[in-house]
Order: structure tokens, then sequence, then C-alpha cells
């Protein structure tokens, strides 16, 4: 914490008191972003089909200024058209859905794995509505790396619930393998 950011956090405290008056200026000017996109795609409803092109957003000259749409769903929906949402809305479904089933899991390590991966992408889902959290590429393949090790050992059977006898994956002495035995 530095003290010449104090100023700034008390703004942001004190524009929260006025976020229903002004809520532009508690969201940092987000606002009137999406106010001109969503013109923009009223004005050009074409787009709403086949979208911009992705990733085209920032540097695209259609709005005349460079945007940066902070709300993953209207970036997709403008970049991607309702095709792209779309699949990104079914994509996140079936995520939540398979998290969901890997919580219930009764090895407890797939269990709070599921319960992980289910937590951060609703907290992802509910982020990008004021954010273009798919840009960030460093959280994203850690989450999918712990989803595939989800995965993997859901179908494997490996986890805290079975004797370590059981378990296809086990380190040996010196004399045995360290890799898979099953």
């Amino acid at each position: 914490f530095s003290p010449d950011m104090g100023p700034a956090i008390w703004d942001r405290v004190v524009s929260l008191s006025v976020f229903f008056q002004d809520p532009d200026r508690t969201l940092g000017g987000r606002v009137g972003v999406w106010r001109v996109i969503t013109n923009f795609l009223l004005e050009n409803p074409y787009h709403l089909l086949v979208g911009i092109g992705y990733k085209s957003l920032p540097s695209t000259n259609l709005f005349g200024i460079s945007l940066v749409g902070d709300n993953m769903y209207l970036t997709l929906l403008t970049e991607t058209g309702f095709l792209g949402l779309l699949s990104f809305l079914w994509f996140s479904a079936v995520l939540l859905v398979y998290a969901y089933r890997l919580s219930q899991r009764k090895d407890a390590v797939v269990a709070a794995l599921g319960c992980f991966l289910f937590a951060c992408w609703c907290g992802n889902m509910a982020q990008m509505l004021t954010a273009d959290l798919n840009s960030y590429w460093r959280v994203m393949p850690a989450y999918f790396a712990i989803l595939g090790i989800a995965v993997r050992w859901d179908r494997k059977g490996v986890g805290a619930t079975r004797p370590l006898s059981e378990r296809p994956y086990q380190l040996h002495s010196s004399r045995g393998p360290v890799f898979p035995t099953a």
C-alpha cells in the first residue's frame, strides 16, 4: 500500500455512495464505453451476426477511438457475433455442469477440485461483467491444468479415498518404477 494511493482509494469508496446517481463514475467510465458499443451494434445490426473480428475491438477504426469493452460478454458479442457469444455461454454451461459433477464424487480430492473449479468459474463469469477476463492468459492455463488433473484423476480413480496400494500411480523404492504401473 502506498500513501499516494489513499486519495484514489477514498474517491472509489465515496463513489460507491453515488453508484445509482452516476454509475459511470463508480465503474471507471465503463458504462460510457458500453453505450458506445451498444449504439454501434444497434446502428449496424449485421455485426450482431458475425462480429467485427476476434480480438479486434481495441484496434478497430469503427468507433473513431480505441475502446476496451471491459465486459467479456459485450466484447464477445461485438467481436464474434451471436454465434461466438452463444458458443462461449454453452462452453461455460458445460464446464459448470462438469465441475459440479466432479464436486459430487466420492473421492475427496476430486470432489475438492470440482468445488474449486465450480466456484472459480462462477467467480470468473461474474467478474466477466466488468472485465475482459478471457484475455488474462496467466490465469486460464492454470485453471484448465487443474481441470485436466481433476478429470484425469476422476477417470483413473486416483485420489485420497483409495489406499496407496490400489492407486495406479505410485512411487516405488529405488528398485521399482516411478511411472504408472497400470
